[in-house]
């Protein structure tokens, strides 16, 4: 199951215990991997298995007077950094 940008409430529908063990095994294999063309791939994966966990934080603030779109794109930011 792929996730897709969602709001939080979709988040915990779209997130299933198979999403969780593929960030795992990817997060155990960037943190052995030296070869830094497949460190790329992995942070790009892991961040896209992850983005709608991102995105449903950043809703979360939402009418709190910061368009929801600069709270997505802080929220993949700090994402991206995070992984």
């Amino acid at each position: 199951m792929a996730p897709t940008t969602t709001t939080p409430a979709r988040w915990t529908q779209t997130r299933t215990r198979d999403t969780d063990d593929q960030v795992e095994v990817l997060a155990a294999q960037l943190s052995t991997t030296t070869d830094e063309q497949r460190r790329s791939e992995l942070v790009d994966d892991i961040c896209r298995l992850t983005l709608p966990l991102a995105d449903g934080i950043a809703a979360r603030y939402r009418g709190r007077g910061i368009e929801l779109e600069d709270l997505e794109q802080v929220a993949r930011t700090a994402l991206v950094k995070a992984v």
